[in-house]
């Protein structure tokens, strides 16, 4: 028997065991589930144990089904015999936990959060972890994308949703008895997507969260979530564990999965290998990123060197690729045979940033339509197309990037929406219109769209810099001119807050009880970020402040934390001038400081050098 046979003898054995397994798990987890409903209803839980059984079944067909940007022609396994799921890590306390089985992150606690940047894989987790315990855990899963959340009208919002997500699967389940069955401890809640609930909404979400899962303590319950724009402080009792990026093995084995298996891939997984997992990090030990690089070789033997190139490569490979790039398939047209690649392009990136800043990330078809025809109409492609209709069917079943769910759609990625919306930004909004507009983005109070504007600011870097920056960094040195105490008042500015976590002293943007952030931090934070980072830790300095801290202050001796303007209550003054003294240079307050002033000037040369440059260019002209 061949080596290749004899691993497939063994998955299908595997897979056998695990179903019997599952079949006897699951039955044990509903048993307990019934016989409760059973004490209370009596012989009507024989219809609840039905629709149960049918749950079970249809959704473990359904989560074990996904599509990957590798291949959007099919879906693929995620688990199994050719499942393309690779076993990865989440961090807890600096160490690496395993996700192969949720036993390992029910050990921590059963209030778990996972966050994660964009195109870590934490919805593809979920679903891992869904199957997971569907197959060998002690609960019954329920999968709850929050997207579908929608307004929160009243306090029943979050258990209609679970409620819902349940009958979605063709069963019909007495919410009467579902909310009784909660007391039994036998489910695991999956919350997929925390920050894809809208930003007016996402509180009250994480306050109904935490309220379940305080009135059914016994249940497991894990939260996934981007952290950029997201505030955990309603979830008290939720243990915060880091989506861990892809090892070099755990890249080379995702490539080989999702991959088809032939001369290609097996070069591109050596030269990973090799030298492109060492050469471009922060690319391959990201799932999302790491398959666009696939993508991109595979078509065009090209890897791409800055974040944005990723998203136009693949962008272009996906756009490019048809079926007759397929051995033996057919050639499938577009259906917008006058509309140009540009064109195409454009109204694309008109509908994400549209719906990227309503904070939709799911549609009907009918709302994707109405998003193109005014996009039609914004643009002047009248003449280009004839229906909307047409570019809807284009983007899913040609370029692929909008997929099917039911009778939902959403993006094949939803970085794809981020990364057109900041495009469309770029190619298609004014300066006027953007310094108006991404002021009133970066003046919501909550932290700033992170992903959005980094994108942005590669398309743009110069623009950015006057529209955005240049603004903001501008409004905080005003407020600084005629400062009795500069120091002082810019790190009012720049932090709200100092906390202790870990015998380590963090500087806060927000704090238990301020959560907005201003304006003028947002632009400063924005700033740090892109051009100053220096972010290291002096642990020894870190203890001294913390030990006056403890010893000069009340609140924070007893909070382990404290709001930077109560700083100047600290007495005697000689302390105070101390305790502030070892502040600014452990939060680097006048590098950060210098460095913005510094980097004003340079951009007021530039503009001096560009006048005089166009005043000379004008006098050449005349001669």
């Amino acid at each position: 028997m061949s080596e290749s046979n004899e691993k497939n003898l063994y998955k299908d054995i595997e897979q056998n065991a695990m179903k019997k397994v599952s079949e006897n798990v699951s039955e044990k987890a509903l048993n307990t589930i019934i016989n409760l409903i059973k004490s209370k209803y009596g012989k009507a839980c024989v219809a609840t144990g039905s629709a149960f059984r049918a749950y079970l079944k249809n959704s473990e067909i359904r989560y074990n089904k996904i599509k990957t940007l590798a291949d959007l022609s099919e879906p693929r396994l995620l688990e199994g015999r050719d499942g393309i799921y690779v076993d990865v890590f989440v961090k807890y306390k600096n160490k690496k936990i395993s996700t192969t089985i949720v036993d390992n992150l029910m050990k921590i606690s059963n209030n778990i959060i996972i966050i994660g940047s964009g195109g870590t894989g934490k919805s593809m987790i979920m679903r891992h972890l869904f199957l997971n315990t569907y197959h060998r855990g002690e609960y019954i899963p329920v999968l709850i994308e929050l997207r579908k959340i929608g307004d929160i009208k009243d306090e029943s919002a979050l258990l209609n949703l679970i409620h819902y997500c349940i009958e979605s699967f063709d069963v019909k389940l007495n919410q009467e008895h579902f909310e009784y069955s909660l007391r039994s401890g036998k489910y695991l809640f999956l919350f997929d997507g925390l920050d894809e609930v809208k930003e007016d909404y996402r509180e009250k979400a994480s306050q109904l969260i935490q309220e379940i899962s305080k009135k059914y303590p016994d249940n497991c319950y894990i939260v996934s979530s981007r952290e950029e724009g997201v505030s955990f402080h309603e979830l008290e009792t939720y243990t915060l564990l880091n989506a861990c990026p892809l090892e070099k093995k755990q890249a080379i084995e995702l490539v080989k999965k999702i991959g088809r298996n032939d001369k290609k891939i097996v070069e591109f997984a050596n030269l990973l290998e090799s030298e492109l997992y060492d050469k471009h990090m922060d690319f391959a030990s990201n799932p999302l990123l790491l398959t666009m690089m696939y993508i991109t070789f595979i078509d065009n033997n090209m890897i791409p060197e800055h974040l944005t190139d990723f998203y136009e490569s693949a962008y272009d490979a996906l756009y490019k690729r048809h079926d007759a790039n397929k051995e033996g398939l057919f050639n499938r047209e577009y259906k917008c045979k006058k509309m140009g690649e540009r064109e195409f392009k454009d109204l694309f990136s008109y509908f994400c940033f549209q719906s990227y800043f309503s904070q939709q990330y799911e549609f009907s078809k009918e709302e994707i339509c109405a998003y193109i025809k005014r996009g039609i109409k914004r643009l002047n492609l009248i003449t280009s197309i004839d229906n909307p209709q047409m570019f809807f069917d284009d983007i899913k079943n040609i370029v692929c990037l909008i997929v099917e769910e039911g009778n939902r759609y959403k993006f094949a990625h939803r970085s794809f929406q981020t990364y057109f919306a900041a495009y469309y930004t770029a190619t298609h909004v004014t300066d006027e219109l953007q310094k108006i507009f991404l002021k009133k983005e970066l003046d919501k109070k909550h932290f700033f769209r992170e992903d959005f504007l980094y994108m942005l600011y590669r398309l743009e870097g110069e623009r950015f810099n006057i529209n955005v920056l240049e603004t903001g960094l501008e409004d905080v040195l005003n407020k600084l001119e005629n400062s009795e105490s500069p120091q002082f008042d810019f790190f009012k500015i720049a932090y709200q807050s100092l906390s202790v976590h870990g015998n380590i002293l963090y500087r806060g943007v927000n704090s238990t009880i301020h959560m907005d952030i201003p304006y003028e931090r947002n632009i400063i934070l924005l700033f740090n970020n892109l051009y100053h980072n220096k972010n290291y830790k002096d642990n020894v300095l870190s203890k001294k402040i913390i030990m006056l801290l403890n010893e000069h202050s009340v609140t924070f001796k007893e909070k382990k934390e404290i709001e930077i303007e109560d700083l100047a209550n600290i007495k005697p003054e000689s302390k105070k001038k101390e305790i502030l003294e070892l502040l600014y240079k452990y939060c680097k307050i006048d590098s950060l400081l210098e460095r913005i002033t510094e980097w004003m000037s340079e951009q007021k040369r530039k503009k001096i050098s560009i006048t005089e440059n166009s005043a000379e260019d004008e006098m050449l002209k005349m001669l």
